[in-house]
């Protein structure tokens, strides 16, 4: 059965213990098991097992960054590296003509989270010009995330930092019981 997503906003409470970068917005999915930080005003919508997030409101929107939580049995969950996870999640068989595609392993991050993403680049199908897939996968406290970000060639200096923010503010598996406080820092 497919997940259910319920939207909601709070009114923080004042000595919340949320943080993001000044001109960004937060969004945690399943209690905490995901959060990542996006562009503040940019529209966000729920589809099938995915959250969406695009610069505009469809049909406008020059780009779309997804996010669902994957859900892999624990008898397999620790046995492939995510490098070859995101590798063999990533197809654009129906997007239209491969041009290059290569795998990005950032270094060790200090929180134990282990991240892998591939880039891809390939001429649409439709519109016929140059765009960018990059699929990454996580892994860190029994929680593994797929996330997903398209957008024109032509915009890559304007986007990449979307990317790069998205990826550094990630964080999974931290329980939050009350959203408007926040997570807990021991």
């Amino acid at each position: 059965m497919p997940q259910q997503w319920n939207k909601k906003s709070f009114r923080l409470k004042e000595r919340h213990g949320w943080k993001s970068k000044p001109g960004y917005a937060i969004c945690v999915i399943d209690r905490g098991a995901i959060r990542f930080d996006y562009p503040a005003g940019w529209d966000t919508s729920v589809e099938d097992i995915q959250i969406n997030v695009r610069d505009r409101p469809q049909p406008d929107d020059n780009c779309i960054l997804s996010v669902s939580r994957m859900h892999i049995p624990m008898e397999l969950a620790d046995q492939v590296p995510v490098s070859e996870l995101a590798q063999g999640a990533t197809s654009t068989e129906e997007e239209g003509e491969l041009l290059e595609s290569k795998v990005v392993t950032p270094g060790p991050r200090a929180d134990g989270v282990e991240l892998a993403y591939t880039e891809t680049r390939y001429i649409e199908r439709k519109e016929q010009k140059e765009a960018f897939l990059r699929l990454a996968v996580a892994r860190g406290s029994g929680v593994y995330c797929l996330i997903t970000f398209s957008f024109w060639a032509e915009d890559l200096a304007k986007y990449d930092p979307v990317w790069k923010e998205a990826l550094r503010s990630l964080t999974l598996g931290v329980e939050v019981k009350d959203p408007t406080a926040g997570p807990v820092r021991n």
